[in-house]
């Protein structure tokens, strides 16, 4: 047992790592939350923009 760790000890009993697939699916699953809010804060920024300046082309008469 001298110098094993917890993973190599997991693995000579044949129990597999399923904690460490556990941490991975959530990091992967943290990520692409963080995409996905990012990719929305962005879109909403960019709507917010071409809403400010519409209405400001419509305030000052440049509206066709």
């Amino acid at each position: 047992m001298h110098g094993l760790t917890a993973l190599e000890l997991a693995r000579r009993r044949g129990r597999g790592v399923p904690l460490m697939a556990r941490i991975l699916r959530s990091r992967l699953a943290a990520r692409l939350g963080w995409l996905l809010a990012l990719w929305l804060a962005g879109v909403a920024t960019v709507f917010a923009c071409a809403s400010l300046m519409r209405l400001a082309m419509r305030a000052a008469g440049l509206a066709s």
